[in-house]
């Protein structure tokens, strides 16, 4: 069977922010209301050749989500405190969800109906591991496939490198799955309701 070409379509996003830069295209998307939406990092790490690998398996209806699992081309590819971070959260979702995931890689590829379902709302570093849990929480079908994972080659990382970017990041992560663990997804804090 032949491959359809993956399109593509970039938008603007000032503020700084994972998140934000991720829900900025969700305007566009309802209007386009495409079948399927994929992500993935424009530093040079993810080999965004091989995207339409995970697209696939959403296209023949298989899943609903499809993650790439990192493996490092070269071993500084992953920092060590990404992977102490990755290994925490991970197993945290394990104990809680009981899904063990291999990864809160980047580069991921959803049904767009079930990606509208999940209601996403993390701004910034917490963006990954929300749509992974909330993707557990709705009961969507989920796969990973191991994708070579390389050495950025553009920007400067202000977590993977940054001691401080990693532990504000891991904090943000770990408030995630703390936040989605409760009953009804929701904290209150300040007298002022947060809510997933």
């Amino acid at each position: 069977m032949r491959r359809k070409p993956c399109h593509q379509l970039v938008i603007s996003e000032t503020v700084p922010g994972y998140g934000r830069a991720c829900l900025a295209s969700f305007q566009t998307l309802h209007e386009m209301n495409p079948d399927i939406v994929a992500f993935a990092d424009a530093d040079g790490s993810d080999d965004v050749k091989r995207l339409c690998d995970l697209v696939d398996p959403v296209v023949s209806g298989n899943v609903d989500l499809v993650l790439e699992q990192r493996i490092p081309a070269v071993s500084q590819a992953i920092s060590i405190q990404q992977r102490l971070g990755n290994h925490i959260a991970t197993s945290l979702i394990h104990i809680i969800w009981g899904h063990l995931y291999s990864d809160l890689g980047p580069m991921r590829a959803m049904r767009w109906s079930s990606l509208k379902s999940l209601h996403m709302k993390d701004q910034d570093y917490g963006w990954t591991v929300e749509m992974q849990i909330k993707a557990l929480k709705r009961g969507l079908r989920i796969c990973e496939i191991p994708m070579p994972y390389r050495i950025r080659t553009a920007g400067r990382s202000k977590v993977s490198r940054n001691l401080q970017g990693s532990i504000r990041a891991g904090m943000k992560i770990l408030w995630v799955i703390f936040r989605e663990a409760l009953p009804d997804g929701k904290v209150k804090k300040n007298n002022n309701e947060f809510s997933t």
